[in-house]
């Protein structure tokens, strides 16, 4: 079965870790259904039981929020162009 963290060019981040600088990115999600959802985060609030996730081009409606828990792990991809550029950013920073 495919799941998202699968690949080599994913890397996992919980959900309660996010911030800012992963607007825009691209991100992969293992339902509880069993069902795998591909995304891009639009907005994120975190609060301390949950973190709701608004995805970037869906109406408003039950499907563009995802909500879970601080633990949960969404698997992003260092070959996305936004995760390029600010792996290159920290490089600089470094």
């Amino acid at each position: 079965m495919v799941r998202a963290g699968g690949g080599n060019d994913e890397y996992g981040v919980r959900a309660g870790d996010l911030n800012q600088s992963f607007i825009g990115l691209e991100f992969g999600y293992n339902e509880p259904s069993g069902s795998i959802r591909y995304a891009r985060v639009a907005s994120i609030r975190i609060t301390r039981s949950n973190v709701q996730i608004m995805l970037d081009g869906m109406t408003a409606n039950s499907s563009s929020l995802i909500e879970v828990p601080p633990t949960e792990i969404l698997y992003f991809s260092h070959a996305s162009p936004a995760a390029q550029l600010l792996a290159a950013l920290d490089r600089l920073a470094e």
